[in-house]
């Protein structure tokens, strides 16, 4: 039996579960969180740092082809340095907002395109000069963000007359776009937004199953209550292959989810007589479980053998209680009898149920075979709904087959049905084995019927004989 100290062993090996769990949660959330930062840092370099120095390279580039071209032309005056001044212009391309130079007071000599001021301060050009160390700054324009350096040519313009000195060391200011040299590390910024975007995806996965952690474990603690119910459901039947007094039983119950609304019950009453019951609740799963629970409790508990009355009235009142107890949304079929030895007679009740086949020792065909059909409608659809017990011979030798919908309605791949007409001719094959091998019998060429396709619904089947001792079976 299911016990106590069997829920706890569940719980603790869930819980050691979840731990793992969690800390994979918080690996996964860890690790997602250092690509991301890793992915920015780089990200930042490579949009800054690297763009800024390519745009460096290039403004010494133009400040040294700039220092050529002066040399080689020595201008005379300021038109022909601007002229050197234009030409420099025109090889940037569009990648230059402005260019201008400047004496070491500060002063423009030459200039095209439109400056944003006076970037660097007095100071600044007098110690850029000094240190002979170029100025660099980023700034946000109109256009875009441009980055302005002034470095100090090493030429004088010798048209230009100071007290101290005989020329001017000129100084080149460039200011180029920001994006015009992105462009050159377009794939690695590419492969850096994926890193980012990877990295964001990571941490929304294992945001939202940190969310959904806790419904999670909760359906797994369901699953595993539903695994110790199923396992309390299967202590509740009685022992597949068993004899009880003078009937031999074979049965089997399968549920097509952890726990099913079908169930059987065999026991022996007082006086000697013999109990067979089989039930089918609507629906499968948790709900139908409940419910035939509570059938099989109120099945146990009721006085129903002796006497027509006792057990029509029986009948009657688990109807009336699954109909206050289901509201009508759901029902249960029954089919319950007693056999007693002394009178060889079978007595029972059909609520609904499939009629069992009952094939008596005589040689009968499967087709000509009794069903037991008297007893009245399901349980739980009809209150005060009347039911009426049947009485059928049941002598040694006699074969009792009962089972459940999920029997006959099971389909193959095609989504053909089992069918009645199937399962007598089973029985009818294997008329003279035991119980126990009539229903491995049947129960194979079930699965071999089914294939792969999925169980829709719980399967029950007893196979029930009464023992005979006077010779073999014909």
């Amino acid at each position: 039996m299911a016990t106590l100290a069997d829920s706890f062993t569940i719980a603790s090996a869930g819980a050691r579960r979840y731990i793992w769990f969690k800390l994979s949660l918080i690996l996964g959330a860890a690790l997602g969180v250092l690509l991301l930062v890793q992915s920015i840092r780089t990200y930042v370099y490579v949009s800054r740092r690297l763009v800024e120095e390519e745009l460096r390279r290039d403004a010494m580039k133009l400040a040294a082809e700039l220092e050529r071209q002066i040399r080689r032309t020595a201008p005379s005056g300021p038109s022909e340095l601007a002229s050197l001044l234009e030409d420099a212009w025109k090889g940037t391309e569009g990648r230059c907002r402005w260019v201008r130079i400047v004496n070491q007071r500060g002063e423009v000599l030459a200039q095209r395109g439109r400056p944003d001021g006076d970037l660097f301060t007095p100071e600044q050009v007098r110690d850029m000069f000094r240190q002979r160390k170029p100025l660099s700054i980023i700034r946000w324009t109109r256009d875009g963000q441009v980055l302005v350096t002034m470095s100090p040519l090493r030429v004088r313009l010798r048209y230009l007359r100071s007290e101290n000195a005989q020329g001017i060391y000129p100084a080149l200011e460039v200011s180029l776009y920001l994006e015009s040299a992105a462009g050159a590390f377009g794939l690695l910024r590419q492969n850096l937004i994926i890193n980012v975007l990877a990295a964001l995806a990571l941490l929304g996965s294992m945001a939202l199953m940190g969310l959904r952690l806790g419904n999670y474990l909760r359906g797994k603690q369901l699953e595993q209550q539903l695994e110790l119910a199923r396992k309390v459901q299967q202590d509740l039947l009685p022992s597949p292959t068993a004899a009880s007094g003078s009937l031999e039983f074979a049965g089997e119950c399968i549920a097509a989810w952890q726990v099913g609304g079908d169930f059987y019950d065999v026991f022996c009453s007082d006086d000697d007589q013999v109990a067979l019951v089989i039930g089918d609740v609507s629906g499968k799963g948790l709900p139908a479980a409940l419910l035939m629970g509570l059938l099989h409790g109120a099945v146990r508990a009721s006085t129903w053998f002796g006497t027509q009355a006792g057990h029509e009235a029986a009948s009657s009142r688990i109807n009336e209680l699954l109909c206050a107890r289901s509201s009508g949304e759901r029902f249960a079929s029954l089919f319950w009898c007693y056999y007693d030895p002394k009178s060889e007679l079978l007595r029972y009740v059909n609520a609904g149920h499939l009629p069992p086949l009952l094939i008596q020792h005589d040689g009968a065909r499967p087709d000509s075979a009794l069903r037991l059909k008297e007893g009245g409608p399901v349980l739980g659809l009809v209150p005060s709904a009347e039911y009426r017990q049947g009485v059928v011979s049941f002598r040694p030798g006699d074969l009792l087959v009962l089972f459940s919908d999920g029997i006959v309605e099971a389909t193959d791949t095609s989504g053909q049905e089992y069918g009645e007409r199937r399962l007598y001719s089973v029985v009818r094959k294997n008329w003279g084995k035991s119980p126990a091998a009539i229903r491995n019998a049947l129960l194979d060429d079930i699965r071999s019927f089914v294939g792969n396709e999925p169980l829709r619904d719980d399967l029950t089947l007893v196979v029930a004989r009464v023992a005979i001792t006077d010779g073999p079976l014909r």
